[in-house]
């Protein structure tokens, strides 16, 4: 009999402690679930004794690992993954109405500070008999990525890192409490053609400052470089690694530009903020193109019973910008690559991640 993944899901709780699992709290849909179980294996040195083959393989040790893809809903739960991405949240209560709430998640005052998950992903068999649910004790979020189209739905892929993976069989009923699902609906899913002059460089001067910019979509990688759970983390008497640390942090956000006018390309490439003076030959600059940066999404309509959509926007104090060699093709638009790294800023918030919904908060407490 063929298995397929639909009756899967994805979940996640929220830890308070190292090595205590907590029962799942939240379910996401996803369109892949490639989180799991790594083992370390050992093949056996080639052997004198009587053959060319490998003698064996060992197994020595395993932690959680893998990627987690969903079109995000806005209405509740994702909020917990973002706090668990950047650090800590806080709220400001009836913004932008009465009863809807903008949250904002952001690097904790100790920057290397991530709390702990426990992950879920249940597997579905070939009867309910034969599902396996999946537990990976003290995991963190290693990594996010945010697909926004020119025009289309917001995409996301979560990378995750843990200790402990544990299976059971028949999750629905063997697991304490038993496993059940539920999910937000596709209303919340933000979109990026919702919000009018969604995509700025925000304070810098000359041409352009604080207006929009016509991005032709635009990806956000965020990294938390994490302790190697081989090379740093495997200590003599475990099978697990001994701590998931935080060595490092990291935001780059590119974009294609439609080219309606030369005069970005020539802040980041001659450090000119209006490229019809270039009345003469100009040199290459060394001068960084910094800005600062913000990006707004949302759902298709309102929330039900208020006049304002759930809400995503992103934005970073200062970002450094590089532009890529415009390659021009037949019969082709012109555009021009970004990219750009997010710096520790002279003043403000490094980055942030606000949220629009009906939540109350998202102190991280079980």
């Amino acid at each position: 009999m063929t298995v397929t993944a639909s009756r899967g899901a994805f979940g996640w709780a929220r830890q308070t402690v190292k090595g205590t699992a907590v029962a799942p709290e939240y379910w996401h849909r996803a369109h892949a679930i490639a989180l799991g179980a790594v083992e370390s294996r050992d093949v056996l040195d080639p052997e004198i004794g009587g053959t060319i083959l490998p003698t064996g393989v060992i197994k020595t040790g395993v932690h959680g690992a893998g990627a987690v893809t969903i079109s995000p809903r806005l209405e509740s739960d994702i909020g917990w993954l973002f706090h668990a991405m950047m650090g800590s949240s806080s709220t400001t209560a009836d913004t932008p109405e009465t009863d809807i709430h903008r949250h904002t998640f952001a690097f904790d005052t100790d920057e290397a500070s991530l709390p702990w998950l426990s992950l879920y992903k249940w597997m579905p068999g070939s009867t309910a008999a034969e599902d396996i649910g999946m537990r990976i004790t003290d995991g963190k979020v290693a990594s996010m990525r945010l697909a926004l189209p020119g025009r289309g739905r917001v995409g996301m892929q979560l990378g995750f890192l843990g200790i402990k993976p544990e299976a059971i069989a028949n999750p629905a009923t063997n697991a304490d409490p038993v496993w059940v699902t539920s999910f937000e609906d596709e209303n919340s899913i933000p979109i990026t053609s919702a919000v009018a002059n969604a995509f700025e460089f925000p304070g810098i001067p000359g041409p352009g400052a604080g207006t929009a910019v016509s991005a032709l979509g635009c990806t956000v990688d965020f990294t938390n470089g994490l302790t190697d759970p081989l090379g740093q983390e495997a200590v003599i008497g475990s099978y697990y690694p001994d701590d998931i640390g935080v060595l490092g942090r990291a935001i780059i956000i590119r974009f294609p530009m439609k080219l309606t006018t030369y005069d970005y390309w020539a802040r980041a490439m001659l450090n000119e903020t209006d490229a019809s003076l270039l009345t003469s030959w100009t040199a290459w600059s060394p001068v960084t193109f910094s800005s600062g940066w913000e990006c707004a999404v949302a759902s298709p309509g309102n929330i039900t019973g208020y006049s304002n959509p759930y809400k995503l926007t992103l934005s970073a104090a200062e970002v450094e910008w590089v532009v890529d060699p415009i390659a021009m093709v037949g019969n082709q638009a012109m555009i021009v690559n970004f990219t750009g790294t997010v710096v520790y800023p002279e003043s403000g918030t490094s980055f942030r991640i606000q949220l629009d919904n009906e939540l109350a908060n998202y102190t991280w407490s079980v």
